[in-house]
């Protein structure tokens, strides 16, 4: 229905905006990249936090990494449902056996 695609118009253009990053996915270096940012995500990290927290990385990896984490379901953001997303988007981590839409 027309209401419901409306309802999630902003979750949709996140990922259709999102999508391009996943490309990368795959290589065990982002692999590696990915569990770092998941340790490093707090109960509300932004991604311009994560970025400054692992600024040893290129913040593309970073943003990447974290990406895919959220695509896997590892991560989730409530933001990306009802804001754009920027890097001051919100990630944390999954609560322990808790469903995600991603999986």
């Amino acid at each position: 229905r027309a209401e419901a695609l409306d309802e999630h118009r902003v979750w949709i253009q996140n990922w259709l905006s999102l999508l391009p990053y996943l490309n990368s996915t795959g290589t065990p270096a982002l692999e590696s990249l990915v569990t770092s940012v998941v340790q490093a995500v707090g109960a509300n990290t932004c991604f311009d936090e994560l970025e400054r927290q692992l600024s040893t990385t290129e913040p593309l990896l970073v943003r990447t990494a974290a990406i895919t984490a959220l695509h896997r379901g590892l991560l989730v953001s409530e933001d990306l449902k009802h804001k754009q997303w920027d890097r001051f988007t919100r990630i944390s981590k999954l609560p322990t056996r808790e469903p995600h839409e991603t999986r």
